[in-house]
């Protein structure tokens, strides 16, 4: 489940200085953006990129219940929306709610079969839990519908290497050289 506790922006904001966020630093603008932002939710609020684009933003300033929020509502307002899901599956891995993360990318590949950067999220996943046989499927997966991207190659060989493929890892190392 994800923590009831609320995360509370870090940003502390001084007249004509930046945003200051821990060690990366947000030019004075972004907050003003965010205002806006939180004034288009208010006049429209059945817009889901609305909430998407304020979720960004609090995401950029570590409000990450307040992003997780936002990506709700989005996907509340637009549930066919495979983006959406990714955004919700990375911000459910910042709060450790994993297996929810899953199944948030699991939604994404279903409403968007033919998108690669999906399954190499949900590869880098499984393989991240331990889930290796899962991942290499992945990995196919993607290297089937973008065989151009030699960093397919690149994850999947040492994959192949820890089920002893030696040579399908050597074949994918020389694959992503070659392209």
């Amino acid at each position: 489940a994800l923590p009831d506790e609320e995360i509370t922006d870090k940003a502390v904001i001084c007249k004509n200085e930046d945003l200051k966020l821990g060690d990366v630093s947000v030019e004075d603008h972004t907050i003003e953006w965010f205002a806006d932002i939180n004034k288009a939710v208010e006049l429209n609020p059945d817009i889901a990129k609305y909430y998407m684009a304020r979720g960004a933003v609090k995401l950029m300033l570590n409000n990450f219940m307040g992003a997780f929020e936002d990506v709700n509502r989005a996907i509340e307002l637009d549930e066919n929306n495979s983006v959406y899901y990714v955004s919700r599956a990375n911000i459910k891995l910042i709060l450790k709610s994993y297996n929810s993360a899953l199944s948030d990318y699991n939604k994404a590949i279903k409403l968007d079969p033919e998108n690669p950067s999906y399954y190499i999220l949900r590869a880098d996943f499984k393989y991240h839990f331990g889930d290796y046989e899962g991942s290499l499927k992945d990995y196919n997966n993607a290297i089937r519908l973008d065989p151009e991207n030699p960093e397919y190659y690149i994850l999947r060989a040492p994959i192949r290497q820890g089920f002893g493929d030696i040579e399908g890892c050597l074949a994918d190392y020389d694959k992503a050289i070659s392209l």
